[in-house]
C-alpha cells in the first residue's frame, strides 16, 4: 500500500489573508500638469492622400518622359497636266513610237426568219352544162357571163361561146368553163342548177338555163410567209456586222500583251454580203452568206503612257514629287494611214504635285509649344498647307520637348 499525505493548500474558511503589495511610484514619474490624449489621421484620408500624390506624380513624370505628339501634314499642292500629239508608226523613226498591223478575215452563214407575208387566194372552177331550149335559134354568151347557183354563188364564164339552139325537141347544149367572182372554199360547191341573171326579164330567161354535174374545186383564201426585200436588207446588214464584231476580237486576240487598238484604227476592206433567197419567195427561213476582211493598226499603250508621263514630269519644281494615285493619261483618235501603217493620237496626261515638307523642320517649330501655337508654328513652315495634331494622353497642353516623341507624317491621302 502506498502511503502518501494530501496536504490541503485551500485558505481555511475565516482566515485572513495578506493584501498584495501595491507597487509605489517614484517621485520622477510624477508629473504637475494632466497628460493630453494622441491625435491620429483616419486611414481612408491617409490612403487618398497618398493616391492623390502617386496620381500627381505619375501625370508629371508621363509629361516629361511619356507623352507623344502625332502631327499629320498636308502639303501644299498644285494640279498639272500636258497634251502631246503621239505618232505611232510601223516603220518607227524619230519621235514616234512602233506601230503593229494586223488583218483578219471572216466568214460565215446565218439562218434568218422571214417576216414578208401574202394572201394567197385561188378561185373556185368548174364546168356548167348551159342549155338553149330555143327552137333552132342559137344563143351567144360573152365572156365573163354571170351564172347564179341556186344557193346564191356566182360565177363567170371565161370564154366566148355560142349555145346552139333546139334541134327536133332536144335542147342544144354546150359545156361552158367557169371562175368563181370571189377566192374561197365558200366557191367549191357541189352539182347544181344555174341561172343567167343577166337575162332576167326576157323570155330567155327561162329558155337558158345551165347544170353541173361535178364539184367545182380549187376555192382557198390563206396567208402565207414570203421573203421581203426588207428581210433581206436586214439580213445582209446583220451578218456583216456579226462577222465585223468577230473579226475585231480575233484581232484583240492576236494582240501582243501591252498593244492595244483605237476604236477608229480599224479599215474594212472587204464588206459582202448575198441569199440565194429572192424577194417574194414563199420561204420562212432563209439563209444570208457573208465574208469581211478587217484591218487595224495597234501601239504599246506603256509606251505611250511613259512618253507622256516623262513629259508631264518635266513640268515638275526642283524636289516636287508627284502623286502616283492621281496620275490620269488617255488620248483621242486624230488619224490613221492604213498603207503607210501610221496613227496619230492627241495624248493627254495629268496628276497632283505636292511640296516635299522637311519634317525635322516641323518638329523643331511645334517642340514645347500649347497646341493653338503649335498649330500656328507648324503652319509656318515652308510647303505646309495646313496640319492637324494629336496629343497622347488626351489631357496633355503642349507638344514634348523631346523630339523623338514627335511624329510627323504626310497626309497625302487627302490631297
Amino acid at each position: 500500500m502506498n502511503n502518501r499525505r494530501v496536504i490541503d493548500i485551500t485558505p481555511r474558511s475565516g482566515a485572513r489573508q495578506k493584501p498584495s503589495a501595491v507597487p509605489m511610484a517614484s517621485p520622477a514619474s510624477i508629473s504637475s500638469e494632466p497628460q493630453k490624449p494622441s491625435r491620429k489621421l483616419p486611414k481612408p484620408f491617409v490612403l487618398t492622400l497618398l493616391a492623390s500624390g502617386l496620381a500627381l506624380v505619375g501625370i508629371f513624370w508621363i509629361h516629361f518622359f511619356v507623352a507623344k505628339a502625332a502631327i499629320t501634314v498636308i502639303p501644299d499642292s498644285r494640279e498639272i497636266s500636258v497634251d502631246q500629239e503621239i505618232v505611232a508608226a510601223k516603220k518607227g523613226f524619230e519621235g514616234t513610237i512602233e506601230a503593229l498591223s494586223l488583218t483578219k478575215e471572216q466568214d460565215g452563214t446565218r439562218l434568218f426568219s422571214a417576216t414578208g407575208k401574202s394572201d394567197k387566194q385561188g378561185q373556185a372552177r368548174g364546168i356548167i352544162t348551159v342549155y338553149n331550149t330555143r327552137p333552132n335559134t342559137p344563143q351567144i354568151l360573152v365572156a365573163t357571163t354571170r351564172f347564179i347557183s341556186q344557193d346564191g354563188k356566182l360565177f363567170r364564164s371565161v370564154a366566148r361561146v355560142v349555145i346552139p339552139g333546139q334541134l327536133s325537141g332536144v335542147p342544144g347544149s354546150l359545156n361552158v368553163e367557169v371562175l368563181a367572182a370571189e377566192a374561197g372554199e365558200d366557191y367549191n360547191i357541189g352539182p347544181s342548177n344555174f341561172s343567167l341573171p343577166g337575162l332576167a326579164g326576157s323570155a330567155l330567161y327561162t329558155a337558158i338555163y345551165g347544170k353541173s354535174t361535178a364539184p367545182m374545186s380549187g376555192g382557198s383564201k390563206s396567208e402565207t410567209a414570203i421573203v421581203s426585200q426588207d428581210d433581206l436588207n436586214r439580213g445582209k446588214d446583220t451578218l456583216l456586222a456579226e462577222l465585223r464584231e468577230g473579226a475585231k476580237q480575233e484581232l484583240q486576240k492576236m494582240l501582243p500583251s501591252g498593244y492595244e487598238i483605237p476604236e477608229d484604227a480599224f479599215l474594212v476592206e472587204i464588206s459582202q454580203a448575198s441569199s440565194l433567197a429572192k424577194a417574194g419567195a414563199e420561204l420562212s427561213k432563209f439563209n444570208v452568206t457573208g465574208k469581211v476582211k478587217l484591218s487595224a493598226i495597234a501601239f504599246p499603250r506603256k509606251v505611250f503612257d511613259d512618253l507622256l508621263s516623262q513629259s508631264l514630269r518635266k513640268k515638275l519644281s526642283p524636289g516636287e514629287p508627284i502623286l502616283e494615285k492621281t496620275l490620269q493619261s488617255g488620248y483621242e483618235f486624230k488619224n490613221v494611214d492604213h498603207k503607210k501603217g501610221t496613227l496619230l493620237l492627241a495624248g493627254f496626261s495629268k496628276g497632283k504635285a505636292y511640296s516635299r515638307v522637311q519634317e525635322q523642320d516641323v518638329r523643331l517649330r511645334v517642340r514645347g509649344k500649347g497646341q493653338d501655337m503649335a498649330q500656328q508654328q507648324g503652319e509656318a513652315v515652308e510647303g505646309v498647307q495646313s496640319l492637324h495634331i494629336s496629343l497622347w494622353p488626351f489631357w496633355e497642353w503642349q507638344v514634348p520637348t523631346d523630339l523623338n516623341r514627335i511624329n510627323v507624317s504626310l497626309g497625302l491621302d487627302s490631297l
